[in-house]
């Protein structure tokens, strides 16, 4: 009995053995395939060895990577799900899930997933987190281009790279019909041909046969390019080759190098030579030439860029080519930009950072001599939640084509022709200063109400829009300094081509201050300024310091109002010269009112304005023109003139504000001030620091609830910070009441319509504000501004913006600019909110 049992252990053993061996088998092979970017191989490899172990985390995680990468996008979310169960998935996991979502077009989860990935990189989550809300909000955008797919040109592989060679289509495949089949050492995924086209007078394109036969059909070239007049051209050569259906950036194993030669015919090219910019530790590839040759553009991933792969220029004089010049931080940027093509002063390319639809999308700017226009998405026709790049258009064709993996195509990447929209004739909208008429750039003119999106102004004050419009559209005409304007677009506007818009500067902001005839500052009195020229209002009130604020221009005339309940009606003309005294509003006395003996108690809690700096928000209210001017009286520069006090109406007294239980967090405490090591907490919430001798307290908040707090506390702790704890403090504490200053106090009216968000960046708060500066770079940004509780602390604010993603670029800037903790606030009526409130 007992021989039989060891007889059993030993063949259990033995098979427990052979199944271990044969698991750590399929996992080597998978690991070595996956090294090699052999995605298609190791999912099968992966496969077998998860059926022996089902639970190996990396081993399901690299499998969803694999199937990521060659767009089988069901398969990869069935195995992130699986991930997602799990308390050890990585941000990794997260962000693959995430993308995976959004390739298939489901943005809201795509979205959670993206914010649940800030943890791990704020910057990163938040911005394809916004990419997903505008993906949602834009989907019946117009395109500038009509769309058709090339069912009888495409395959079921790969098909990328068009060109044009005069009236032809040139472009790469790895399909085997029409190229010798297998016998001929064709390989689905990693061998690859040029193919040719012809084009018809009706844009028809002719079913393809191969280029380059014999040994000139070399296997691992791709990218020919020609100049307009057919006798320059450009390819690309790799490593290896190109992977069928995996784009050939970072994390592809594709390493590919640039060449030039003249082309006496399109399978002809003759004194083949390098170009000399090529190196050995980048990838160089994506290449287009201008049409007469002499201009080469190129994607690359050396070093000295701006993300991942950027866009390169190199220009060809006396026969040698210049070095590279990056084409700037307007077009590249964090992500990956490859695919230039250029049409006329137009640039098209691609790019997965700037925001779009998902994966690759479509973007083009104009060339205005040395600079570039803000670059534009080319909208959900072209653009799909998947990869859209390899866009070229023609000027002397009418046409273009460009490549796309999305849902619903023949192979693993389609081909498709592009042709200008009928109504393509775009409809120009010229902004300019209502005083100066000088043109205004960077106005961003919101159509997104009717599916058009949001254009901005270049140097010129010139937006162009496409003249496609079934129905009228509510516009809103924005830009930092000025007032806002809303408008009705009509299709009958669009029959005039172009109109102009005026927009009225803001002004800059006075600060004056209300007391009573026995000196005590006077808070609530309502402050109205009428602008005798427009006829305009601009409503103000004070605080507890008896202070306002209100916006004056140079060479004007206003009459401003004081009242307030239980105090008389005042007065004042008021006369500016091009150069303002800050002083010019001054301090107001005034009466009580004979017939109320009300008495007015102070709210200890309101947070004054600056001084001469700060910029609130403000209302009109209906002043008529006509009546301002019924008024005026000679010219007084900078003097003021009183006028006879008038009863007020009586109204109910403010209440007193109670103080209240706010929470923050103690961080730690440093002999020797430490900004760098606090920036990971920037998202958490305002860091700041209390000395007390030689030592300094930091402290990240405030918070007004305690489940807030729990929450903060344990990102806080999750980033390094283990002795962290929450405090308790009252909500009169200077610091608290600097953080929450904006939110509670600044509730007067606003230029911004009911409804309409604003947003601004915190910058900081500081006990000390004359030793703060900030680089000029970031004031180019938007304007600074601030505001001080009359307690020692002083909140600065960067603003206005009218977009989240133009905030986040404004932080980002901060960011760079060394302000390392600054966030984005919002505030819609004048009143703060939070960025999800904002958002809805």
């Amino acid at each position: 009995m007992n021989r039989i049992i060891s007889l059993l252990l030993v063949v259990a053993f033995g098979l427990g053995a052979t199944s271990l061996s044969a698991q750590e088998d399929f996992l080597l092979k998978a690991d070595k395939f996956y090294e090699l970017y052999a995605f298609d191989l190791a999912i099968t490899q992966y496969e077998k060895a998860l059926q022996k172990d089902e639970k190996n985390l990396v081993a399901m995680a690299k499998l969803a990577n694999c199937y990521r990468k060659t767009n089988q996008l069901e398969n990869a979310l069935a195995w992130y799900q699986k991930i997602s169960m799990s308390p050890q998935k990585t941000g990794a996991d997260i962000m693959g899930h995430a993308k995976t979502l959004q390739s298939l077009g489901r943005y809201q989860e795509a979205k959670r997933l993206f914010q649940q990935y800030e943890a791990a990189n704020p910057e990163v989550g938040s911005h394809f987190a916004a990419s997903c809300d505008y993906a949602e909000r834009n989907q019946k955008i117009a395109s500038p281009f009509n769309l058709v797919s090339l069912r009888a040109t495409n395959s079921t592989f790969a098909d990328f790279a068009p060109a044009f060679y005069e009236k032809n289509l040139v472009f790469s495949s790895f399909r085997r019909d029409g190229a010798g089949g297998e016998g001929q050492g064709f390989n689905e995924n990693s061998t690859h041909q040029v193919f040719i086209s012809s084009i018809n007078s009706k844009t028809q394109v002719s079913p393809p046969t191969l280029l380059r036969e014999g040994l000139q059909a070399s296997n691992n070239q791709a990218y020919a390019r020609f100049s307009h007049d057919a006798n320059t051209m450009v390819f690309v050569k790799t490593n290896a080759n190109f992977t069928n259906g995996i784009l050939p950036v970072s994390g592809s194993g594709a390493k590919m190098d640039i060449f030039l030669a003249k082309s006496t015919a399109p399978n002809n090219w003759e004194d083949i030579v390098a170009f000399p910019y090529n190196d050995a530790k980048s990838s160089n590839g994506f290449p287009y030439l201008s049409d007469d040759g002499k201009t080469l553009y190129f994607a690359s991933n050396r070093e000295g860029g701006y993300g991942g792969f950027d866009i390169y220029r190199s220009h060809q004089e006396n026969g040698k080519w210049a070095a590279p010049i990056n084409l700037g931080p307007k077009i590249n940027s964090k992500g990956n930009e490859i695919s230039p093509c250029i049409a006329g002063n137009t640039l098209y390319f691609s790019s997965d950072w700037h925001t779009g639809f998902g994966g690759m999308d479509v973007f083009q700017t104009e060339k205005n001599g040395s600079n570039w226009s803000e670059i534009s998405n080319l909208g959900s026709k072209i653009n799909s939640a998947g990869h859209d790049y390899d866009f070229i258009y023609s000027d002397h064709l009418l046409m273009g084509f460009f490549i796309s993996n999305r849902s619903g195509g023949l192979g693993k990447e389609d081909l498709f022709k592009v042709s200008k929209a009928k109504m393509q004739l775009a409809f120009k909208v010229n902004v300019i200063n209502s005083e100066s008429e000088q043109p205004l750039k960077d106005v961003m003119i919101d159509l997104s109400s009717c599916g058009l999106g949001v254009h901005k102004t270049d140097q010129r004050g010139i937006a162009s829009i496409p003249a496609i419009l079934e129905k009228q559209c509510n516009a809103k005409v924005l830009r930092i300094g000025y007032q806002q304007k809303e408008l009705t677009i009509s299709a009958n506007d669009l029959k005039r081509k172009q109109m102009t818009i005026k927009l009225e500067e803001m002004g800059t902001y006075y600060v004056g201050i209300v007391k009573d005839i026995a000196g005590k500052p006077l808070q609530g009195v309502t402050v109205k300024l009428g602008d005798r020229k427009t006829g305009k209002i601009t409503k103000a009130t004070t605080d507890d310091k008896g202070r306002y604020s209100l916006p004056l221009k140079p060479s004007n005339e206003y009459a401003v109002l004081y009242s307030k309940a239980g105090f008389l009606n005042k007065k004042r003309d008021i006369n500016t010269e091009s150069q303002i005294e800050s002083s010019l509003l001054g301090t107001v006395q005034v009466k009580s009112s004979p017939i109320s003996e009300m008495k007015m108690e102070q709210s200890p809690t309101l947070i004054a304005a600056d001084m001469s700096k700060t910029m609130p928000s403000f209302a009109s209210s209906d002043w008529s023109a006509k009546g301002l001017k019924e008024e005026k009286e000679a010219k007084s520069p900078a003097k003021v003139k009183e006028t006879a006090a008038v009863p007020a109406e009586k109204t109910s007294p403010n209440p007193k504000t109670a103080t209240k239980e706010i929470y923050e967090i103690q961080i730690g405490v440093f002999s020797q001030p430490n900004a760098k090591k606090m920036k990971v907490l920037g998202d958490v919430g305002m860091v700041y620091s209390d000395q007390k001798g030689d030592l300094h307290y930091y402290k990240v908040g405030a918070f007004k609830s305690k489940n807030e707090a729990d929450d903060a506390l344990s990102m806080v702790k999750k980033r390094g910070f283990k002795d962290a704890f929450i405090r308790q403090v009252k909500d009169d504490n200077p610091i608290v009441q600097a953080i929450f200053s904006i939110s509670d106090k600044e509730k007067e009216t606003t230029a911004v319509p009911k409804k309409d968000v604003v947003y601004k960046v915190q910058l900081g708060a500081y006990s000390n504000p004359d030793a703060v500066t900030f680089s000029p770079s970031l004031k180019k940004t938007g304007k600074i501004t601030f505001t001080d509780n009359g307690k020692g602390i002083t909140i600065y604010l960067l603003g206005d913006f009218f977009s989240l993603a133009e905030a986040k670029e404004a932080r980002e800037i901060a960011a760079i600019e060394g302000v390392a903790n600054a966030f984005v606030v919002a505030y819609r009526d004048g009143i703060k909110i939070s960025l999800a409130e904002a958002q809805q």
